[in-house]
């Protein structure tokens, strides 16, 4: 059953996190900033932060930081993205699909889940506590190589049009 996709999942997190109280940033490119220029303002490729999770989360100066990785039902992981993960601090990085929205208010409202005894359980959608499953259950994206043989119209298609 498809829920909704990543742009619903996103607005319904960021109410969660409104009303909990917690600071929430989304940047709605992570390649992107904005640079003054003569004249005016232009959008800049940022390849350092290329990957960058959709949402970082403040849960208040005892409890640190959140990252959030946003997929809608079919979406897959960039390369990028998982350098990303792989570089966050365990058991603060996440990849949340619309299935995992209840883990995902539950994370945002009380943090990761912890058993009686005070130690972190293991929850589906943690980077750390279920890298694998997640790379199984969400996948990665293949980058096709830049050309013009891999871009629409590219040389097959101009073979076609020649013949």
């Amino acid at each position: 059953m498809e829920l909704f996709g990543e742009t619903e999942l996103q607005n319904t997190l960021l109410e969660t996190c409104g009303a909990a109280g917690r600071r929430v940033f989304h940047s709605s490119d992570s390649r992107k900033q904005v640079r003054g220029a003569e004249g005016g303002y232009e959008l800049v490729g940022d390849t350092l932060s290329r990957g960058y999770p959709d949402l970082t989360i403040g849960e208040g100066r005892d409890a640190g930081t959140a990252w959030a990785e946003l997929k809608g039902p079919r979406g897959r992981l960039e390369g990028e993205q998982v350098k990303w993960l792989d570089d966050l601090p365990a058991h603060r990085a996440y990849v949340w699909r619309p299935e995992d929205l209840e883990e995902a208010n539950n994370i945002i409202l009380r943090g990761h889940p912890r058993g009686a005894d005070g130690t972190l359980r293991a929850c589906r959608s943690c980077w750390a506590c279920s890298r694998e499953e997640i790379l199984k259950r969400v996948g990665v994206r293949r980058r096709r190589p830049a050309g013009p043989e891999n871009r629409r119209g590219g040389r097959k298609g101009e073979e076609r049009r020649g013949q």
